[in-house]
C-alpha cells in the first residue's frame, strides 16, 4: 500500500516540474526578437556649459573632431566663398556728399561742368536739371517722411559726384556749390577715370583745349566764300590721333544779323557734268566749340559786326580723289547760304598735326 502512495506521489511531482519547463520556454519564445531587430539606445552623456562631457569622477572629457570628410568638405566650401569676393582697395573707392531736401524748399547743386547724367535711387527725390542751367541740379522731397538715398551724378568733365540725400525740412544748406568742394577736395582723374562722350578717350574740358589750338593755329588760307559782306572760311585743318579738327570762321560785317540755321558736312562726289547725280554721305561731328573773337560766346551768334570760330572734331573718315569734303551753311528763313569744298590733295596734304 506504501508503494503504490510513493508511486503516485512521483509521478505527479514529475507531472509538474514538467509543465513548469514547459511554460518557461513558451515565454522565452514569446518576449525574445532575433538579434538584428534589437536596437540598443545610446546614453547620452550630459554636458556642460562649454559644451564637454564630465566624466564619472567629475573631470571634463575632450569631445570627439569631427568627421575627417566632413572637415574637408567645409574647408572646400569657405575656400570657394572667399574666392569668389573681389577686395577693393580703397584708392578706388568713391566717396559720398551728405545732403538734405525738404518738401517745401527746393535744393540746388551748381557742378563746375554740364551735367551729361544723373540718377536718384528712389522716388521719395525729385531731381531735374534746371531749365536753361544745364550745370544745375534742383532736388526736392516728394514726401514728408524720413528717408535715406543716394543721388548720382557725372559731368561733361567726367568726373563722378555721389551724395546721400536725407529728408529735413529745414536743410542747413539749401543750394550747394561742387566748384569750391573741388577746390578743397582736388580729385585726380586718370586716362581709366574718364567718361567718354566720343568715341575717344578725351574730357570735354581736353576738347575745348584742342579747339582752341586749332582757332589760334591757322593753317588755311584759301577756302573761303563771300555773300555780300559776309565772309564764310575755313581756317584750320588738323588731326589729333584719328580725329579731324576743322574750324570754320563766319565774318559779319554786314548791319544785318545771321541767323545759321544749319552747318553740316557732307562727302560728296567732285561733279563733273552740273546734270549728272551726285552721291553723298553726311560725317556727324563728335564734338563742337564755338567763340568769338575775343574767346567769348554771346547769345547771338553771327550778329551784325561780329566775328564767330565754329571748331568741330570729326571721327576718322576718308575720301578718294573722285571725292570732295562740302560744308553747307544754311541761313534760317534767308538766303544766304554757303558750301565750302576742301578736296582731296587739301585734305590730304595740308592737314596738320595739331
Amino acid at each position: 500500500m506504501k508503494l503504490k502512495y510513493l508511486i503516485v506521489l512521483s509521478l505527479l511531482i514529475f507531472c509538474d516540474s514538467f509543465g513548469t519547463v514547459a511554460q518557461k520556454k513558451a515565454a522565452q519564445k514569446k518576449t525574445v526578437t532575433p538579434k538584428e531587430d534589437v536596437v540598443v539606445a545610446k546614453k547620452t552623456e550630459p554636458k556642460n556649459e562649454a559644451g564637454k562631457v564630465p566624466g564619472a569622477d567629475g573631470a571634463v572629457l575632450e569631445d570627439k573632431k569631427p568627421d575627417e570628410y566632413s572637415q574637408k568638405l567645409s574647408d572646400a566650401i569657405e575656400s570657394y566663398r572667399k574666392s569668389k569676393v573681389l577686395q577693393m582697395d580703397e584708392a578706388n573707392i568713391k566717396g559720398s556728399y551728405k545732403i538734405s531736401v525738404a518738401y517745401y524748399k527746393t535744393s540746388h547743386i551748381i557742378f563746375p561742368s554740364n551735367i551729361k547724367y544723373f540718377d536718384v535711387g528712389s522716388d521719395r527725390v525729385m531731381a531735374e536739371v534746371a531749365e536753361g542751367l544745364n550745370n544745375v541740379l534742383k532736388l526736392k522731397a516728394s514726401a514728408i517722411d524720413a528717408f535715406e538715398t543716394n543721388v548720382t551724378v557725372i559731368t561733361s568733365d567726367g568726373k563722378f559726384y555721389s551724395f546721400i540725400a536725407s529728408y529735413n525740412e529745414d536743410p542747413l544748406k539749401l543750394n550747394l556749390n561742387m566748384s569750391e568742394a573741388d577746390s578743397k577736395e582736388p580729385e585726380k582723374v586718370t586716362k581709366a577715370d574718364k567718361i567718354i562722350f566720343t568715341d575717344t578717350y578725351y574730357t570735354e574740358k581736353e576738347l575745348t583745349d584742342f579747339a582752341k589750338k586749332a582757332i589760334k593755329n591757322s593753317n588755311i588760307k584759301h577756302i573761303a566764300e563771300k555773300l555780300g559782306k559776309i565772309i564764310f572760311k575755313v581756317s584750320a585743318l588738323q588731326s589729333k590721333e584719328s580725329n579731324v579738327f576743322i574750324n570754320v570762321k563766319v565774318i559779319n560785317n554786314s548791319p544785318l544779323d545771321f541767323d545759321m540755321e544749319t552747318l553740316k558736312f557732307f562727302v560728296r562726289d567732285v561733279e563733273r557734268k552740273k546734270k549728272e547725280l551726285t552721291q553723298e554721305i553726311e560725317v556727324k561731328p563728335a564734338f563742337a566749340y564755338i567763340q568769338d573773337k575775343f574767346g567769348k560766346v554771346d547769345k547771338k551768334l553771327c550778329a551784325a559786326g561780329t566775328e564767330y570760330n565754329f571748331c568741330f572734331m570729326l571721327p576718322k573718315f576718308v575720301i578718294t580723289e573722285d571725292k570732295n569734303l562740302d560744308i553747307d551753311i544754311r541761313e534760317k528763313n534767308g538766303g544766304r547760304n554757303a558750301t565750302l569744298t576742301i578736296d582731296y590733295d587739301t585734305f590730304y596734304y595740308e592737314m596738320v598735326k595739331l
